[in-house]
């Protein structure tokens, strides 16, 4: 198996690289090699096949040193300390055993593509996509972990390497796109601590090019997820508002408050910085972890604590 030191730069992100071969060759030592014993090579497909994936980026990005240098490599001492375990380590074994004989299929069918000429490039029919899916599915990953690595190898691994004269993306402002993404991943890990017969809608009702006020409204009955954005209504007013009702003041510096949330009655409002890295999928999780431990707080409050908010 022949893996380059070099991480290399794409659309999705950064990615290891790994082919197998069973030709005679000899490669330079920018090129590093793992030797498969006789009768393992199944489980070496199974391994170059993980070692193009973004869960293995994610964890080499982890663990290796160089990551956010100029020109990040994986040294050979680094590659050998990726986890690798056997399926049936894993939490769920017959998931990974399903999972490992799919990728080893999916990888060994590429290999025989990539034997035509001309070879199709590893993006075309989504082979990268599908190893990636069945990765997630081979260390039994929750749909907040594959968020989680997502998110760092696509924003996080990319802005600790800028290019000289620019920003990085996650400094940017967030668009539509990312703000719906967000408001939808935080509902769907909401959703697991309320009853069935419950439903969340969401909507911006607020924005600038710093600041973003969301508010969530808890509804009764199931209902598909909706979100929409107001573009008439300044932040300041929307917060004044915001004030007015709650009779307290609220915070100026949202920067260095990004996760301040105001509970009314059935209504939730979020005002974070508009900036791209507050409204990632992974924020969400974590956001909605945080709303969860308000509630769970909010339970135990005496009638005469007052409102709740924070």
């Amino acid at each position: 198996m022949l893996v380059p030191r070099g991480v290399a730069a794409g659309p999705g992100g950064p990615r290891l690289r790994a082919a197998y071969v069973e030709e005679p060759l000899t490669f330079q030592h920018i090129i590093q090699a793992i030797r498969v014993p006789p009768g393992d090579e199944r489980r070496g497909r199974l391994l170059a096949g993980l070692l193009n994936s973004r869960v293995m980026s994610w964890f080499a990005f982890h663990g290796t040193s160089s990551f956010g240098a100029d020109r990040p490599e994986v040294q050979q001492a680094e590659l050998l300390r990726l986890p690798f375990p056997a399926p049936d380590d894993l939490p769920d074994p017959p998931r990974a055993h399903t999972a490992a004989d799919a990728l080893v299929t999916v990888f060994e069918e590429h290999v025989r593509q990539a034997r035509k000429v001309p070879a199709p490039s590893p993006g075309e029919g989504g082979v990268l996509d599908k190893l990636d899916k069945l990765a997630y599915e081979f260390f039994c990953l929750s749909e907040a972990e594959r968020v989680l690595v997502e998110d760092t190898v696509e924003h996080t691994i990319p802005s600790a390497q800028p290019n000289r004269g620019s920003l990085p993306e996650i400094w940017n402002s967030s668009t539509t796109s990312d703000r719906r993404a967000y408001a939808r991943t935080l509902v769907d890990n909401l959703m697991d601590w309320l009853d069935d017969d419950c439903a969340i809608g969401t909507r911006l009702v607020a924005r600038n090019d710093d600041v973003a006020v969301l508010r969530l409204t808890l509804r009764d009955g199931r209902s598909a997820f909706d979100y929409a954005e107001d573009d008439d209504t300044p932040v300041g007013e929307a917060l004044s508002r915001l004030a007015q009702r709650i009779e307290q003041p609220i915070p100026g510096n949202f920067q260095s408050t990004p996760d301040f949330r105001v509970f009314l009655d059935r209504e939730l409002f979020l005002v974070k910085p508009a900036a791209k890295r507050f409204w990632l999928r992974s924020a969400a999780v974590a956001d909605a972890h945080g709303i969860a431990l308000d509630l769970q707080g909010f339970v135990g409050r005496r009638p005469d604590d007052g409102p709740g908010s924070g």
